[in-house]
């Protein structure tokens, strides 16, 4: 598994079906006794690489921000072929 991020993690509370859990708990045992949280972290982090996400992503910067995060962020736009010129 790949080392955590440096960032100071934030508390969330999750509800998982016991099997998931139980699952969960197995891949933490399996991957060098890493604990839950990480085996979380690292599905949505790998969940989050399929390339139609990270299209849609592009289409949708302020999805997942919280209000205060949001900086007036504004969409990629591809160059038109004038602009490119």
């Amino acid at each position: 598994m790949k080392s955590q991020d440096k960032a100071k993690p934030v508390s969330i509370t999750v509800r998982l079906h016991p099997e998931v859990l139980r699952t969960a708990k197995a891949l933490g045992e399996f991957y060098d006794d890493s604990d839950v949280d990480h085996i979380v972290s690292e599905a949505i982090k790998d969940a989050a690489t399929p390339k139609k996400f990270q299209e849609w992503l592009e289409l949708h910067p302020n999805a997942g921000r919280e209000k205060e995060e949001i900086a007036e962020v504004k969409p990629r736009r591809a160059a038109s072929k004038t602009e490119a010129a």
